[in-house]
């Protein structure tokens, strides 16, 4: 169950569905509804911004490029496309400093 979770079940064969029982039909259909109801909810939040097509139009903005603390810090520290390859690197300045003092790796 939890492999087809992790890759979706939508395109499952119709004999998968009919080994494994009614549990995978109600979860094809509960994913169904479940993208059907994300998809309205976004559509109704137009301030969000669009959805970007490949991992390089994403762009990261604030809430999610500083931590949740009552004093929010930077997170993402590095942001960076060359030659088509994107790397983005999420670190707290706590956590790189409890990396730097670690004796094991």
């Amino acid at each position: 169950m939890a492999h087809l979770l992790a890759h979706g079940c939508f395109n499952c064969p119709h004999d998968f569905s009919l080994r494994h029982g009614p549990e995978i039909l109600f979860l094809q259909e509960f994913l169904n509804v479940e993208a059907a109801r994300k998809t309205v909810k976004r559509a109704r939040q137009p301030e969000l911004p669009q959805l970007a097509q490949n991992i390089n139009d994403l762009v990261i903005l604030a809430p999610l490029n500083v931590t949740l603390a009552d004093i929010p810090q930077r997170f993402l520290l590095f942001d960076n496309i060359t030659a088509g390859r994107r790397t983005i690197i999420f670190a707290s300045d706590e956590c790189l400093a409890q990396l730097g003092r670690s004796t094991h790796w």
